[in-house]
């Protein structure tokens, strides 16, 4: 995982570097599935001179629907296509993270206790979304099930003057759910991005700003 971690590293310092982008170019070493992401499309010639030789393809880092593909890759060895789909991985992850995060109702790390606290006095259906830790043991356990990465969440709501709901929002490689104690994640209806996920929800009907 530690080139998996390297590779995931350069992508956020390439973004950082270019901006947000629906593609990239990318040069990947077949062999071991590191990746590199030149700032300009020249710089990847003079790169690939000074390690002729190890095995670079260029290809492409594309989004399509909220979610990236490397396209134009032509991988043989197992373990260099293990690396590659955990970056990519790693990187819709990443991405899912910031879309939550830019939700009105996003109110970064807190506490159940504390969110109740913030919710207290509101009208009903007023929501907040909170990032935590409360689940971490469940999540790690599913992490290890179904070997990708899960984020989670948590969506309360005011029920009536007295009660509040918790809804746990996870988003997984193929979409996020909402999650009810059913342990196979594959029995949920999943949405495309938390934005149409939150929208499904019934009790949620204002965000908390």
């Amino acid at each position: 995982m530690d080139q998996v971690l390297r590779n995931f590293s350069r992508f956020r310092e390439g973004i950082a570097n270019l901006g947000e982008h629906q593609s990239y170019q990318v040069l990947l070493d077949v062999e071991t599935g590191e990746m590199r992401f030149p700032q300009k499309i020249r710089e990847i010639s003079s790169f690939k001179g000074k390690k002729s030789s190890i095995q670079w393809q260029e290809v492409q880092l594309i989004k399509h629907h909220n979610h990236y593909t490397i396209e134009g890759a032509e991988i043989h060895k197992r373990a260099a296509k293990f690396v590659v789909e955990k970056t990519v991985e790693k990187i819709n992850a990443d991405d899912q993270r910031k879309q939550i995060e830019k939700l009105p109702a996003w109110q970064g790390r807190m506490t159940a206790i504390q969110a109740e606290e913030k919710l207290r006095g509101q009208l009903v259906g007023t929501y907040l979304i909170r990032s935590c830790d409360d689940v971490s043991n469940m999540i790690d356990m599913l992490k290890q099930k179904y070997d990708c990465e899960i984020l989670s969440y948590y969506l309360v709501a005011v029920v009536d003057e007295k009660r509040f709901s918790e809804c746990l929002l996870l988003n997984v490689p193929w979409g996020w759910l909402c999650y009810q104690d059913e342990p196979d994640l594959h029995s949920y209806t999943v949405f495309p991005s938390p934005k149409k996920l939150v929208e499904s929800i019934e009790i949620a009907n204002r965000p908390y700003e």
